[in-house]
């Protein structure tokens, strides 16, 4: 955050305004001001700072020419704007001269359903023209998701993947995933189930995160898709209530912009002559700094004029351009004070705009049906952690989940394995699941915190590159449930990301590696050293139907089977062990 300013420099700025200057001065000036200018804003601790609201923002699902529903939260949040040409959103504080547009850049990419298949298979189709990263298309595969209809109902589905136990063994495929390889999987058997469940063709679906930081408690990385544009309206939303010394702040909130900024040009056109554009989180800008000034490149359509003087500010981050963008807290806080300079408003503070936190699938339990009880049990196994040669947690909660009188015969050999034996010693059965799951343990840690990892059970490694990931120090306890809903995203294990490449021309990453915002000393203090254990974040759900998807369901399943098993014998009427 900026030091105190000079109480002279404040007098100078209050009682005497300077005269109009270009936005080129203006930004050339702004990084200075940061050290000389205090924008006064509540205390961090109030949770009232631009980061504190960031995850909200970042969690917004708003696809190009879709994004109403996110126009009407904000507008909700944050009275005062109003609805402009596209759908985006616009409040003007001030009067006269210069005319300044400060915008930022809503929408962020996503898929669009393209086709409903007799088979009940979705197929999908990129929403909007512009680039993405190389690997975001491949980064959905395997992966939960949201279809959002037209009506704003969320229905949870899962892009399919191989079987790693049938497949791993034939050739693998060489080329990075791109959309043309996502089946999408709704829990439908049929067209007329996928059509019961209110999802129609252009129906928006979004990658399902949980909102999701990481790093030191006081100053986290948030992360999210799209995390540095949603900075950037955070902070525009921050500081619109406020008039700037001279002029006139024409605020803009702009929808379409993946169709060549379509919405801050129709409202530029509407708006006639402007002097200054500033747009604010824009993606392209290089990073040399916590926040970032440069001249702006992207067309803003017909309605430029000459005489307008255009620049971009924006904030650094890592992983751009993946699921897993980051933004740090106080970088996000000093875009938005670097913000207020550009934009000429030095009085008054921030106020930043609360939004409500991501939109995530149904629980296990919003269904109740005869066949409850058994996905009530599958979730709760489903959600415990136990990746190979760390199940304690799940042989726990297996055991717990046993009849009393089937607890109380339970043993545990020396291998960790649960074992109970019942009926009389002969013709023996043995009926057997296990309770590790796939994932990772530490084999080194870099000065920096990034961890090498080395992969504990065989699967395809892309599943995991770009992806949430926890870090389980020592023996992780009980499950990721905390009250109905998957805690991992707000306590217990370490959150991290898996590290994603910048590009790629195998599908197939040659390692793995992950970081948790944390350097190595840190994360020793931590008490983090090598053979710790790191598993990606998950949260059982039940998809339409009978249909039930989770992360480690090999073999919850199988485990839950033999509860269900146990809790219907008689072990008296047995006639062999």
């Amino acid at each position: 955050m900026p030091c105190s300013p000079s109480s002279s420099m404040m007098r100078s700025r209050a009682d005497h305004p300077a005269p109009a200057r270009p936005i080129g001065a203006l930004l050339a000036l702004s990084l200075v001001a940061l050290s000389l200018v205090a924008l006064p804003t509540t205390s961090r601790a109030q949770g009232t700072t631009v980061h504190d609201v960031l995850t909200g923002w970042v969690g917004l699902t708003a696809a190009p020419g879709r994004e109403q529903q996110a126009t009407d939260a904000i507008m909700r949040a944050s009275p005062g704007w109003t609805r402009g040409p596209l759908g985006s959103l616009v409040r003007r504080t001030g009067s006269g001269t210069p005319r300044r547009v400060i915008a930022c850049s809503l929408d962020r990419p996503a898929y669009a359903v393209s086709e409903i298949r007799a088979d009940g298979f979705v197929r999908v189709h990129n929403a909007e023209p512009t680039a993405r990263h190389q690997l975001w298309d491949q980064a959905h595969e395997g992966q939960r998701v949201l279809v959002q209809t037209v009506n704003g109902d969320m229905r949870a589905g899962v892009f399919a993947v191989r079987s790693t136990h049938l497949w791993r063994r034939r050739l693998q495929q060489e080329a990075v995933s791109t959309a043309d390889d996502l089946w999408l999987d709704v829990g439908a058997t049929s067209r007329a189930e996928v059509a019961a469940l209110g999802i129609r063709l252009l129906d928006v679906v979004v990658r399902e995160l949980p909102a999701w930081s990481y790093g030191p408690a006081g100053d986290p990385w948030i992360a999210g898709g799209g995390a540095v544009s949603r900075a950037g309206c955070a902070a525009v939303a921050a500081i619109a209530g406020r008039a700037p010394d001279a002029g006139q702040n024409i605020y803009v909130i702009a929808t379409q912009s993946s169709f060549g900024n379509a919405g801050l040009a129709a409202v530029l056109a509407r708006e006639g002559t402007v002097d200054e554009v500033l747009l604010v989180g824009a993606e392209h800008v290089p990073d040399t700094g916590a926040v970032t000034l440069g001249s702006l490149r992207t067309s803003l359509g017909g309605a430029r004029r000459a005489t307008t003087q255009a620049a971009s500010i924006s904030v650094r981050a890592r992983y751009r351009g993946t699921l897993m963008e980051s933004v740090r807290a106080s970088d996000a806080d000093e875009l938005a004070v670097a913000l207020a300079v550009a934009a000429g408003v030095t009085r008054g503070s921030m106020r930043p705009v609360a939004l409500p936190a991501p939109g995530t699938a149904p629980s296990v339990g919003s269904v109740r049906d005869a066949r409850s009880p058994v996905a009530d049990l599958l979730g709760r196994l489903s959600d415990v952690y136990g990746v190979s040669g760390h199940e304690a947690p799940v042989r726990d909660a297996v055991r717990a989940e046993l009849p009393a009188w089937a607890r109380a015969l339970a043993t545990v050999d020396s291998a960790g394995n649960l074992v109970l034996a019942l009926g009389p010693d002969r013709d023996t059965s043995v009926i057997m699941a296990h309770t590790d799951e796939i994932g990772f343990e530490i084999t080194r840690i870099a000065r920096d915190g990034t961890v090498s990892l080395n992969p504990r059970g065989s699967f395809y490694a892309s599943l995991w590159e770009g992806q949430p990931a926890l870090l389980h120090v020592g023996e992780p306890a009980g499950s990721a449930r905390t009250g109905g809903a998957c805690g991992a995203a707000s306590g217990g294990p370490l959150r991290g990301v898996f590290t994603s490449r910048d590009s790629a021309v195998r599908k197939q990453p040659t390692a793995l590696t992950a970081w948790f915002g944390l350097d190595s000393a840190t994360l020793a203090a931590h008490g983090v050293g090598p053979g710790d254990a790191i598993s990606g974040y998950k949260c059982a759900t039940r998809l339409a139907g009978s249909r039930f998807t989770a992360r480690s369901i090999d073999d919850r399943a199988g485990s839950t089977a033999i509860l269900l098993a146990v809790a219907a014998l008689d072990p008296r009427k047995l006639t062999h062990k």
